[in-house]
């Protein structure tokens, strides 16, 4: 029987260096998104410089920070209209009343959202993405942002100065996830992070012989588990909640009833690997999952 294609096969060049040969991923073992050619190209700009396996700890990051800017960017924009229309609660003709509001971090975080410095933001990494030295501005934005919020800690590493990655290459990769497809609807940001996470870990990790021990339920089991369970209202309970899955989709299941999963539904989850962990604690924005609690653990571990 022939041997059947994978996403890369390992093989040593004249030289005994590991080489990585890429196959395009066949459809049936693609999460159901929107954007699977642009994360090819994302694979593709970091093929024979890192680790099939090691491909989502580049481009997650980037998204996480993307998604972070957009949503600083949509309130503030709410908020600069607030101030200047009449008859909202906002209202004032005081320039420096504006902005104090515009600058309150309670008013950013109150809608899921934080106040990016400025070296941090995505149009300043975009302004910057020819730089000769935009690896290491990358790095500094992960920094600025760990210093400045330390719930980021853990999920934004320093590695783009480090990596083997071209500076073209890194260009390329912010000029990728700058596209339109990947600005998430208000409120989607944690549902597009957890899909182009089962995109990575399937296609690429299980290259290696092994998923280096993370899996992930698909989203159309996830969706019929959730149809099954109907979590009207109450508590939803993911022992192993991975990027938050479940929990996305309960909450779309509460909203199609008509009814705001922030008064309805609370989560509760564990997950032992704490970049999956934090990234849905951190992606997700409050509104869609007003009382959560995550924790790190391995429940299967202990059966």
């Amino acid at each position: 029987m022939p041997k059947e294609k994978t996403t890369s096969e390992r093989k040593k060049g004249s030289s005994g260096v590991e080489q990585t040969t890429l196959f395009k991923p066949d459809n049936k073992a693609q999460p159901d998104i929107s954007f699977e050619n642009e994360l090819w190209d994302a694979a593709v700009r970091l093929r024979g410089n890192i680790a099939p396996a090691d491909y989502k700890h580049y481009v997650l990051p980037l998204l996480f920070l993307h998604y972070l800017s957009l949503k600083y960017e949509r309130r503030h924009k709410q908020l600069e209209l607030l101030v200047r229309e009449k008859g909202s609660e906002y209202f004032t003709n005081d320039p420096k009343v504006a902005r104090g509001i515009l600058n309150d971090q309670d008013e950013y975080k109150r809608e899921g959202a934080y106040i990016i410095p400025e070296q941090a933001r995505w149009d300043y990494l975009v302004r910057h993405a020819q730089d000769d030295d935009i690896k290491l501005k990358l790095d500094r934005a992960m920094e600025l942002l760990e210093k400045t919020y330390p719930e980021f800690r853990g999920i934004l590493p320093k590695i783009y100065a480090g990596s083997n990655i071209s500076h073209e290459n890194v260009t390329g990769l912010i000029n990728l996830f700058s596209r339109d497809i990947f600005k998430a609807d208000t409120g989607r940001e944690s549902d597009v992070l957890g899909r182009v996470y089962e995109y990575f870990i399937t296609n690429f990790a299980s290259t290696e012989g092994t998923r280096g021990g993370e899996f992930f339920t698909p989203r159309s089991i996830v969706k019929l588990l959730v149809a099954m369970m109907e979590p009207k209202e109450g508590k939803v309970f993911d022992p192993a909640c991975g990027s938050g899955g479940m929990f996305v989709q309960s909450a779309r299941f509460v909203e199609n009833h008509k009814k705001n999963p922030n008064s309805e539904i609370s989560v509760y989850g564990q997950e032992k690997t704490a970049e999956t962990r934090n990234y849905f604690k951190n992606g997700a924005s409050p509104k869609s999952h007003t009382s959560r609690k995550i924790k790190k653990g391995n429940k299967y571990g202990n059966i």
